[in-house]
């Protein structure tokens, strides 16, 4: 009744090689009209064969003669400055024309001085640009912000600009303010100051580039050093035609000037004790900025003072007079 077990065995088990898929009929359509284009842009027929690319051959490049080089002084061109020595730029045409503006609102007697700093400003500008790449630049002492133009002209009209817009608003409400004209005179100061700050600045840079020998640079600082003398003549012009001279009109003229020789000390300061911190234009805006600042705060200081003084003086003068 029992039979013995078999051992049944079995071939090994090999997996099928897996075939790809055949694309579907839309996947072929596809693939022949796509085909078919190509051949059409590339000029055969539908059912041509791609067309067989031939290989480019890399042809050298043939060298250029070289010149010799010219002798020095032989009056060959030089070559282009760079953009920022040109003399018609963006940042130049926008200071232009707030300058201008203001300039052509103010009255004849505080344009004018205006119009001689922006000259000279510019022509200084115009010298600092062009001499910044020579290796033997007298300015290269301070260490400017790299990268920065120097902006020489934005720095000195734009607080002379700010006081003199003020001065025209307050020309035009004279008549109605019964204490207009003192502030008129106030602010009238603290423009000749921030604008002998400016000039006087100016004349150290061109005292410091009087060393270049290049012909465009000493043009710029000829034309510069004529607008800054320009200036100081209308400065004493307006002061003298003003007052009647005296002690206060020489009181008033060394006042001025000591805020240019305070503007010259903190500008140097600046551009030696923070290098390549700040431009030319921005070392000039914010000392003659920092000097009428300071300067205000000191003339306000020592005539509260004087009043104070004078009136202690009278009522002891008064006490005097009863007790006798």
């Amino acid at each position: 009744f029992f039979q013995p077990s078999r051992v049944v065995s079995h071939p090994p088990h090999h997996p099928k090689p897996s075939v790809p898929a055949r694309p579907s009929y839309r996947e072929t359509t596809r693939t022949r009209r796509g085909r078919a284009t190509l051949n059409q842009l590339l000029g055969a027929g539908p059912h041509a064969s791609p067309p067989h690319v031939r290989p480019v051959r890399a042809v050298s490049p043939t060298p250029l003669p070289s010149l010799p080089p010219s002798p020095p002084g032989s009056g060959s061109p030089a070559p282009p400055m760079a953009s920022s020595s040109a003399l018609l730029t963006g940042e130049r045409l926008v200071v232009f024309l707030f300058a201008a503006r203001v300039a052509l609102a103010a009255p004849a007697r505080l344009a004018a001085p205006l119009a001689l700093l922006a000259g000279a400003a510019l022509a200084v500008e115009l010298a600092v640009d062009r001499s910044a790449a020579a290796p033997s630049s007298p300015l290269r002492r301070f260490r400017t912000r790299p990268g920065a133009s120097s902006g020489i002209l934005l720095g000195a009209t734009t607080l002379p600009c700010v006081m003199l817009a003020r001065l025209i608003q307050l020309s035009r409400i004279l008549p109605t303010d019964p204490n207009g004209a003192q502030e008129f005179a106030y602010l009238e100061m603290q423009y000749w100051a921030v604008s002998i700050s400016c000039a006087s600045v100016l004349a150290f840079f061109l005292w410091h580039l009087r060393q270049s020998a290049n012909n465009e640079i000493s043009k710029a600082l000829k034309y510069g050093s004529l607008m800054v003398v320009l200036y100081l003549v209308t400065f004493l012009l307006f002061f003298l035609l003003k007052t009647d001279g005296g002690l206060l009109a020489m009181t008033k003229n060394g006042y001025l000037l000591c805020h240019g020789v305070a503007a010259v000390i903190l500008i140097k300061h600046i551009l030696e004790k923070f290098p390549s911190c700040s431009s030319f234009g921005e070392g000039l805006l914010v000392s003659s900025g920092l000097v009428v600042y300071f300067g205000d705060i000191l003339a306000r200081t020592l005539s509260k003072r004087w009043r104070s003084l004078h009136h202690q003086e009278h009522s002891y003068t008064h006490l005097e007079l009863k007790a006798r």
